[in-house]
């Protein structure tokens, strides 16, 4: 737990803190400016949060920027310093709150620390978006008393805060198995449309599908009926179409297909060097004829200029020609040694050539087909599995969303029956991906304050949540009695509380209460920092 906060701009210096509730008094005005808040932010701060840098610029501003040492007690006593200026770095302390330059953590190595030692050992969850839910201050803005799950204001990810309540109730692990198998089957339905994209397989329709399969057996009776008779004594089969060889017959069409497209652009490219037509000077004057009044010197200037164009494009004509004739040789080259390869490992020099080139081209052809077929099988596979798995996960997820709402609303009317002595309780309604927290038959601003704090207690008791944070505008419009429950009940607990109030002396029947659990007292002549600039007149 966190036991003192130590700062130079601090007007105590230093702030000690114990088990249980922590509080922080106003005074009897409810003056603001005086820190309260901002000792509440400095807390969230010291557990990991970035909100102090956001929202009390005016500290940096008039302060300058600044360092906390703060000690955590677990199996011993840990010192740490955070500062304003490179918040994103945590020092370890000795005794004297020296920083050991050589121990340094980055923010989320401190938070793990943090994590470990209070013993969250929850499934893919960070410290932070554990607890910064259940640490409302002013400017951290998740005060919604509909929405007791927010992080702050604007924040409408309905469903990675239910996922995140699941796992503060340990209950994710349930889930976890599913969603990892939902995650393979979506990444290898990815990996196939990767493949239809690179051509590596083509997409087919399920008529598509049904005339493929019918080709492939088709195609195997024809090798059957091969094996069966024709070769029944000239050759062995299965080492006529073994791997190598249909791997060594697709090449060689992928080769031949490559070598009828570059005949077609060298056959384009003859064609363009055949065809001439020059303008000569006769062309020129009978053109005069019809327009006398056209320059004829500045069109031959123009028929000059396109005969030099043309001759440098011929020279580029030319060279395409030559590179795409040594290709096609290239490749007559590459099949010739394939068809020698083929010849040498079936020894065929003296057998039917052209049974042997059908057998090949049948299974090859198959290859071919049984690839697009496969891959199809393979995403309607993935596709159903995704329909089972996400249906499996909705109904898993509806018992675990039920169990927790049920503890919750348990322990909900538990709280209000002891602070508010009513069964009329709020009700917290979680489904799928929506959630809200009201009370039925009252919507009063102080009663709607007065359910999210006990939403709150009731969270703090059901999980392995280690601390609450509630600052004193959670507490305005809410009557004084209940405000003296409240603080009763928040005595009961063992894990740290901290709470900002004002005016508690109104609070009669808990004065002894706050008193005791009083961590500082602030007002507008002892704030918290040791310099006052909110009544500064602008020049």
């Amino acid at each position: 737990m966190l036991i003192e906060i130590h700062s130079d701009i601090f007007r105590e210096n230093q702030i000690n803190f114990h088990s249980g509730l922590n509080v922080i008094l106003g005074d009897e005005q409810a003056s603001n400016s005086i820190g309260k808040s901002n000792l509440l932010l400095i807390i969230d701060f010291i557990f990991g949060g970035t909100t102090y840098i956001k929202h009390s610029i005016d500290v940096i501003e008039n302060i300058g920027n600044h360092s906390f040492y703060f000690t955590f007690k677990f199996d011993k006593q840990y010192r740490f310093a955070r500062s304003t200026e490179n918040p994103e770095i945590v020092y370890e302390c000795d005794s004297n709150y020296s920083i050991n330059e050589d121990k340094i953590m980055n923010i989320e190595e401190f938070t793990e620390f943090l994590q470990t030692k209070y013993q969250l050992d929850y499934t893919d969850i960070t410290f932070r978006k554990l607890i910064s839910v259940y640490i409302r201050v002013w400017g951290k803005d998740n005060y919604d008393e509909k929405k007791p799950l927010k992080t702050y204001k604007n924040d409408s990810k309905e469903k990675l805060a239910i996922n995140n309540l699941i796992r503060l109730f340990d209950k994710y692990t349930e889930l976890k198995s599913i969603n990892e198998q939902i995650n393979t089957n979506h990444e290898a339905n990815k990996t196939i449309n990767a493949m239809y994209r690179t051509n590596y397989a083509h997409r087919i329709t399920k008529t598509e599908y049904n005339s493929k399969i019918k080709n492939i057996e088709d195609l195997n009776k024809k090798i059957k009926d091969i094996k069966e008779n024709v070769l029944k004594y000239i050759i062995n089969i299965d080492e006529l179409i073994n791997k190598e060889n249909i791997e060594l017959k697709s090449k060689k069409n992928i080769l031949l297909t490559e070598k009828d497209k570059y005949e077609n652009h060298l056959l384009r490219i003859n064609k363009n060097l055949e065809y001439k037509v020059n303008i000569n000077s006769k062309h020129l004057e009978k053109l005069q004829e019809i327009f006398p009044n056209i320059n004829i010197k500045e069109l031959d200037k123009i028929e000059t200029f396109h005969q030099g164009i043309k001759t440098i494009l011929s020279k580029e004509i030319k060279k395409s020609k030559k590179d795409l004739e040594e290709k096609i040789l290239k490749i007559q080259i590459e099949t010739n040694k394939i068809d020698k390869k083929i010849s040498s490992l079936l020894n065929i020099d003296n057998q039917p050539n052209l049974i042997v080139n059908e057998l090949l081209e049948y299974s090859a052809e198959i290859k071919e087909l049984e690839k697009d077929t496969t891959i199809y099988e393979d995403k309607n596979e993935k596709i159903d599995n995704l329909k089972v798995l996400k249906e499996k996960l909705k109904e898993k997820l509806t018992v675990i969303l039920n169990e927790i709402k049920e503890l919750i609303n348990n322990e909900i009317l538990k709280i209000n029956k002891k602070i508010d002595n009513t069964n009329n309780s709020p009700t917290f309604d979680i489904e799928n991906n929506k959630y809200k927290l009201y009370k039925p038959n009252d919507t009063g601003t102080g009663t709607s304050k007065f359910n999210l704090i006990i939403f709150d207690l009731a969270i703090l008791k059901l999980t392995k949540l280690p601390l609450l944070v509630h600052d004193s505008i959670l507490f305005k419009d809410i009557g004084n009695a209940r405000i003296e429950s409240l603080i009763d009940y928040y005595n009961k607990y063992e894990k740290q509380i901290f709470i900002a109030i004002d005016e508690h002396n109104k609070y009669t029947k808990v004065i002894k209460i706050l008193e005791e659990n009083k961590v500082i007292k602030l007002d507008k002549n002892n704030t918290l920092y040791n310099k006052i600039w909110s009544n500064k007149v602008n020049e």
